[in-house]
């Protein structure tokens, strides 16, 4: 095998590894500018955490007005004004080796929540805390400026998302169900009370030096630990599967600066809990948001999330993030 041959052959598979110690002294620098710039590449694909840091903390803060449908007889649907329905996302993730992530990630809402007779009343609940493993493998594909990572992933739930109050009233429940819809119903591991949660899920994101392609999938699994706080006359399922997609392309005009436009399907095959049938219709959500990388330390993002019919349409929300790796 020829040196370069030897040299391309590892750059490929090394991932963010250092290069050939057999590399001439004039191919070295041209590799490890090459493995910079797939790091640097990287950097902007998550939001959550830098593949390059070793801890990464990151934070969501989302307003909006919600619509949604709800499943029962009695209530029918959530509704909250523009500006009371309110959630607050925070996690934290760190190398464990050199391609493993193991973080955790909580969600909290509060809303006002509609009642029957028009008022609104204050509602809060925390989400089921999510603890993950992640495998991140860097360069699936790597070429002149551009690059293919991949993540599996898996996330298993504490299930402390509960009914907490009267179950006629169902306000906890609904101000679960508040925070799924300003998610687009992206996340029923976190805001399905009464569950245990596990999410598998997968990710591939193709850089170039300007432009970002990502494409993400969860299958979340929900299983029934309790029926004692259901809605008036809904069911329940064993097993709820609520599969869910995005898609997200996005713009570096400049380094600091990434303008995106994402788009996220849930669709509710086996639903947790329902009146009629257990499977409901897509729900689809456009996100264009905008991202400013402050360095390699810090990126702040802002979106905005519009309900594309579906069940919960009629809700619209913005949220500002920050992602912080040291």
């Amino acid at each position: 095998m020829t040196r370069a041959a030897l040299l391309a052959f590892v750059v490929a598979g090394a991932g963010f590894g250092s290069t050939a110690a057999a590399a001439s002294a004039d191919e070295e620098p041209a590799a490890k500018a090459r493995l910079e710039q797939s790091a640097e590449l990287g950097r902007r694909a998550d939001d959550t955490r830098d593949p390059v840091a070793r801890v990464s903390a990151w934070t969501n803060v989302r307003v909006g007005v919600v619509a949604a449908s709800y499943p029962s007889e009695t209530l029918g649907e959530v509704r909250s004004e523009a500006g009371q329905a309110r959630l607050f996302r925070l996690g934290a993730a760190m190398h464990a080796t050199t391609h493993v992530w193991l973080g955790v990630h909580a969600a909290y809402v509060w809303a006002g929540v509609e009642q029957p007779a028009g008022a609104y009343r204050a509602g809060s609940a925390w989400g089921n805390p999510m603890v993950f493993a992640r495998l991140y493998r860097p360069n699936l594909w790597l070429a002149d400026r551009a690059k293919l990572d991949g993540e599996l992933s898996l996330s298993l739930g504490v299930p402390i998302a509960a009914e907490r109050g009267e179950p006629y009233e169902q306000l906890d429940r609904r101000t679960l169900a508040i925070g799924n819809a300003l998610e687009g119903l992206t996340n029923p591991e976190i805001f399905t009370p009464d569950v245990f949660p596990m999410a598998p899920s997968g990710s591939l994101v193709f850089a170039r030096k300007y432009l970002e392609f990502s494409m993400d999938l969860e299958l979340p699994l929900l299983l029934r630990l309790s029926d004692d706080t259901i809605p008036d006359g809904a069911s329940t399922s064993a097993v709820g599967f609520i599969p869910n997609a995005e898609v997200r392309g996005t713009a570096w005009p400049w380094t600091w600066l990434g303008l995106s436009l994402g788009g996220s399907v849930a669709w509710p095959l086996v639903e947790p809990v329902y009146l009629s049938t257990r499977r409901s219709e897509p729900q689809l959500m456009l996100t264009p948001r905008v991202a400013f990388a402050l360095g390699t330390e810090v990126l702040l993002a802002m979106d905005v999330g519009i309900a594309a019919g579906g069940p919960a349409d009629g809700t619209l929300s913005a949220a500002l993030s920050a992602r912080l790796a040291l």
